[in-house]
């Protein structure tokens, strides 16, 4: 699944097996504020202002970088938790 990580964004801790499996079926992890399918809204980069669904969590550290199919082309990008917010807000 290519995506852009953000250049803001350095070399992340990956998420282990057993902390991915629990956020896969909808636990939650310490600091990481968004669930698989959340629908959020991009507040930085190219893609500010456009919707998409959350499909995966990429790492944890520094901060959570998750992959974000946007809504209008299906095209997967990856963005740090702060650069996001629910759509619902």
């Amino acid at each position: 699944m290519p995506f852009d990580r953000p250049s803001s964004s350095r070399s992340g801790a990956a998420v282990n097996g057993s902390a991915l499996d629990r956020w896969l079926a909808g636990g939650s992890l310490d600091g990481v504020a968004y669930a698989l399918n959340d629908a959020v809204i991009l507040l930085e980069g190219d893609h500010a202002g456009q919707a998409g669904t959350v499909v995966a969590l990429q790492s944890l550290a520094p901060e959570p970088l998750y992959v974000v199919q946007l809504g209008g082309s299906g095209e997967d990008v990856g963005a740090l938790q702060s650069s996001l917010r629910p759509a619902d807000q």
